[in-house]
């Protein structure tokens, strides 16, 4: 197309998140990740998820609002009741000087405020059989999700094409959600949001948390 180079503009320009803020973000990540590695019990690593870990990250319509950004906390599996990992992930975090005053409890995360910057979900998750889970707070079991599959997939889909080509893709958020966006199913394909957006995915089934 002979506007691929002022669309590349425009896009670097107006919609996607500028590379300071990306570097900032990646700061809070490592800072938070060294912090749980050395505190949180059963703790095994971190992955991005979502926008960040797909490449789609925008950016805020105004300087002064928030971004924001998921990162999944994947630790031991110690029984199938949801809620202590989330109590646990909470405990952690409210025992440090430097994040108790930026938490907040959802039921699926555990977000962290940075006032004016961005904010960050942080989502308890744990490994059985080769499969990953959620743990909502609210519910009685743990939840089957597949964040990671369906990011392996997207990029996978991506490299086939033009990397620049995801680029930007706007997303609808809704109030509810908060942390991972969770793709369920053997395929592994994305067949349903549960996090509070709306997938882009023709005939996706979608859903709030």
């Amino acid at each position: 197309m002979k506007h691929n180079e002022e669309f590349a503009d425009f896009l670097r320009d107006h919609v996607n998140l500028n590379q300071g803020r990306i570097e900032e973000l990646d700061q809070h990540v490592k800072a938070v990740t060294s912090y749980l590695r050395n505190n949180l019990a059963g703790f095994r690593r971190v992955e991005y998820q979502g926008s960040r870990a797909l490449g789609t990250i925008i950016r805020p319509v105004k300087d002064r609002h928030e971004f924001d950004a998921d990162l999944l906390v994947i630790v031991d599996k110690d029984g199938n009741a949801p809620k202590p990992y989330s109590d646990n992930l909470w405990d952690t975090l409210k025992d440090s000087d430097r994040y108790k005053e930026k938490i907040e409890l959802w039921n699926r995360c555990v977000k962290l405020k940075y006032q004016g910057q961005c904010h960050l979900d942080t989502v308890p998750c744990v490994e059985d059989d080769g499969k990953q889970y959620v743990c909502p707070r609210n519910d009685d079991d743990l939840e089957e999700a597949d964040g990671t599959g369906f990011r392996d997939w997207f990029n996978d889909q991506n490299r086939i094409t033009k990397p620049e080509s995801t680029e930007g893709i706007p997303r609808r958020r809704s109030d509810e959600g908060c942390g991972v966006r969770a793709w369920v199913g053997e395929d592994r394909m994305p067949v349903k949001w549960t996090m509070g957006s709306v997938a882009a995915t023709p005939g996706d089934v979608c859903g709030p948390w």
